[in-house]
C-alpha cells in the first residue's frame, strides 16, 4: 500500500502540503492607521462608551470653550452651533487652551471633561469627516495644534495621579463596598484611560513627523526631538518611560488593581520607539556614533577579513621580538605592563614562573619579573652564541672527533640592528658595531634598517584590527574598577566629562544613548521588571486560550477580563484544562 501511494505522490496524483507564505513586514512598527486601530478594542462596551462620551462632550462644550473673551453664553442662543472643520485655527487653539486649563482642576470631574474633549479633538473629530483619508489628515493636523499648548507635563500628571489612586482603592480591598467610593473609582478610570488615549495619539503620530522626508532628516525633526526631550525630562527616573515601567512592575504582585493593561503595554512600546530610537531609522546612526565616540574605527561589511586586539596584540609582541628597531603601530587596548615584553609569549611563561637567579642574564639582569620590559631600556649585552663541550679525544684509529658546533638558545630573539637614523637609536650610549655598517642597512631600506615587507605587515594587520563597542565598554569598566581599587577618584573624572557635555549642545545621538544608559542603570531594574510581567502575562494568555477550547461562553467574558475569572463555568473550564 505504501507503494502505491509513493507512486501516485511520485505522478502528481498525490499534492504535497505547502506552508502557506505571509507577507509580513519586519519593522518596529506599522502603519500610522493600523498602530491607531489597535490602540481600541471595539469589541468592548467600555471602549465604544468613552469614544461616545468623549463625542458628546466635546459638542455640548466646544461652543462654550471657543468664545472669544468679550462675549459671554447669552451670545450664542439662537444660533447654529459651531463645528470644527469650519472653525478657524484662532478659535480651535482657544478650545484646546480651555481644556488645558481645566486639567488642573482640583475636581475630577472637570478634569474627565478637559480630557474628553481634548481625546476627541486628538482623535481627528471623527464625527465631522467624510472617509479615512480626510480622518488621518485631521488626526494630524490637530495632534500639532495640541503639541503647541505644551499638555504632556499636565497629562502625565493627571495619569501618575489615577494611577496612585488606583492603587489605593486596591489596597483598601474589595470587602468595603461603598457607592460613593466606587462611583470615585469610575471617574478615576475614565480619568486615567482618556490621559493615555491623548498621550498615546501624541506619540504615535508626531514620532512619524519625518515620513515624508524620506529618512533624510533623521534626529533633526524639531517637533520629534521637542517631544522626545518633554518625555524623557518629565518628574520622576527616566520620565513617562521609566513611571510606565516602574507601574508595570508593580502590577506583577497587585492581582486586583484594574488598570488598562493592553494601553499600557503599548503606550510603553511606543514611547521607547520615540525616547530610544527606532531600529530601522535610528539604530545604525547612533552605533556609528557611539563606535566614534569610543574612539573605534566603523563597523567593515562580513566580506572583509578583521583581527581582534588580543590577536594583533601577540602579532605585535612578536614582531617586536625579532625587530626591536621597528616601532608598529599600537594597539587598540594598552594591555597589561607584565606582557610588554619583546620577548616572545613562550620566553614570557617561562621568566614570569620564576622567582629569582640567574635566569635572565641575556636581558642584563639577574632573573626574576623585572626582567620582563624592554631590552631597550636595560643594559644591553649582544651575546655570542654559547659554544658546545669541547671534542672528545681523539678516536680509534687516529680519527679525529666531530668538528665543533655552535647551539644558539631559541627563546632568545635574533636581534635586527637598528640604523643610526631610527630614535631606537638615541637610546644607546656610546658607539656599537652595528654603527660602522649601517650604511648597508640604509641603502637596503630606506634608512630604515627594517625590512619593507614588516612594515607592511604591521600597518596591515593594525588596520584590519576591529573591536566590538561591548569589548570596548567593558574595558573601559575595567580600568576604572582598576582606579578605584587603587585610590583613584573615578567620580572626579565622569564630572569633569560631564561638565564638557554640558558646555554645548548634545546631538541627538547623545540623548538617545544617555537615555538608554539612564533606563538601564538605576536603582530598579526596569527592564528586568518588564521582562517578569510579560512572561506572567504570556502565561495568562496560554490559559484564557486554553479555557476558550473548552467551548464555555459566560457573560463576564465581554468585560475583557484577563485574570482568572471567578464565575462557574471559567472555574469549571480552569480545573477541565489543568486535568486534561
Amino acid at each position: 500500500m505504501l507503494v502505491v501511494h509513493l507512486g501516485k505522490f511520485r505522478k502528481g496524483n498525490l499534492t504535497a502540503t505547502q506552508q502557506p507564505e505571509y507577507a509580513f513586514r519586519y519593522s518596529s512598527a506599522d502603519v500610522t492607521t493600523a498602530e491607531l486601530n489597535e490602540w481600541f478594542s471595539y469589541s468592548l462596551a467600555n471602549d465604544l462608551s468613552l469614544l461616545l462620551l468623549s463625542k458628546q462632550t466635546f459638542e455640548e462644550t466646544y461652543a462654550v470653550l471657543s468664545l472669544p473673551p468679550h462675549q459671554t453664553v447669552e451670545s450664542l442662543v439662537g444660533k447654529r452651533p459651531p463645528r470644527w472643520v469650519t472653525s478657524k485655527d484662532v478659535k480651535r487653539k482657544r478650545f484646546i487652551s480651555r481644556c488645558a486649563d481645566l486639567l488642573e482642576h482640583t475636581s475630577q470631574r472637570e478634569r474627565v471633561k478637559g480630557l474628553e474633549g481634548l481625546a476627541y479633538v486628538v482623535q481627528g473629530v471623527f464625527g465631522e469627516t467624510f472617509s479615512e483619508e480626510d480622518h488621518l489628515d485631521k488626526i494630524k493636523k490637530n495632534v500639532a495644534l495640541v503639541r503647541q499648548a505644551g499638555l504632556v507635563e499636565a497629562l502625565f500628571n493627571c495619569v501618575r495621579g489615577s494611577v496612585g489612586r488606583e492603587l489605593e482603592y486596591a489596597a483598601a480591598g474589595s470587602n468595603s463596598r461603598d457607592e460613593t467610593k466606587e462611583g470615585d473609582r469610575g471617574w478615576n478610570r475614565k480619568e486615567l484611560r482618556y490621559a493615555l488615549t491623548i498621550l498615546y495619539f501624541l506619540v504615535e503620530v508626531t514620532r512619524r513627523h519625518d515620513e515624508g522626508t524620506g529618512g533624510a532628516m533623521v534626529g533633526m525633526d524639531q517637533e520629534i526631538e521637542s517631544l522626545r526631550d518633554e518625555i524623557a525630562d518629565l518628574p520622576g527616573e527616566s520620565g513617562l518611560l521609566g513611571f510606565l515601567a516602574k507601574t508595570l512592575g508593580r502590577l506583577r504582585w497587585e492581582d486586583s488593581v484594574d488598570l488598562p493593561l493592553m494601553n499600557i503595554l503599548l503606550l510603553t512600546w511606543k514611547t521607547m520607539l520615540l525616547v530610544f530610537g527606532e531600529p530601522d531609522r535610528h539604530l545604525a546612526k547612533v552605533k556609528t556614533y557611539a563606535r566614534g565616540l569610543a574612539g573605534l574605527d566603523p563597523e567593515v561589511g562580513k566580506g572583509l577579513i578583521t583581527a581582534s586586539p588580543l590577536d594583533y596584540h601577540v602579532f605585535r609582541q612578536d614582531i617586536m621580538a625579532k625587530y626591536p628597531a621597528y616601532d608598529p603601530p599600537k594597539p587598540l587596548f594598552p594591555f597589561e605592563l607584565a606582557t610588554n615584553s619583546f620577548l616572545p609569549s613562550s620566553a614570557i611563561n617561562t621568566a614570569a614562573g620564576r622567582t629569582g637567579g640567574n635566569g635572565d642574564v641575556l636581558l642584563g639582569g639577574k632573573g626574576g619579573g623585572e626582567n620582563l620590559g624592554s631590552i631597550l631600556n636595560k643594559a644591553v649585552h649582544i651575546a655570542t652564541p654559547a659554544p658546545s663541550p669541547p671534542p672528545s679525544p681523539g678516536g680509534i684509529g687516529g680519527k679525529g672527533g666531530k668538528k665543533q658546533n655552535y647551539q644558539t638558545n631559541n627563546n632568545f630573539p635574533f636581534l635586527y640592528p637598528p640604523s643610526s637614523s631610527s630614535e631606537i637609536d638615541k637610546k644607546f650610549a656610546g658607539k656599537c658595531w652595528w654603527k660602522e655598517d649601517d650604511d648597508t642597512f640604509s641603502r637596503a631600506e630606506g634608512g630604515s634598517g627594517v625590512p619593507t615587507s614588516i612594515k607592511e605587515a604591521g600597518d596591515l594587520f593594525s588596520g584590519r584590527v576591529r573591536s566590538t563597542l561591548a569589548m570596548k565598554h567593558m574595558w573601559d569598566e575595567r580600568e576604572a574598577f582598576l582606579k578605584f581599587q587603587r585610590g583613584w577618584d573615578v567620580d572626579e573624572e565622569i564630572l569633569r566629562e560631564r561638565k564638557e557635555i554640558e558646555g554645548r549642545d548634545r546631538r541627538w545621538e547623545e540623548k538617545r544613548l544617555e537615555s538608554v544608559e539612564e533606563f538601564y542603570v538605576g536603582p530598579t531594574s526596569k527592564p528586568l521588571s518588564i521582562f517578569y510581567f510579560l512572561v506572567a502575562i504570556a502565561n495568562i494568555f496560554s490559559l484564557e486560550s486554553c479555557i476558550a477550547s473548552t467551548a464555555i461562553i459566560c457573560d463576564c467574558a465581554i468585560e475583557g477580563y484577563i485574570g482568572q475569572c471567578q464565575c462557574t463555568s471559567h472555574a469549571t473550564a480552569t480545573s477541565t484544562a489543568s486535568a486534561e
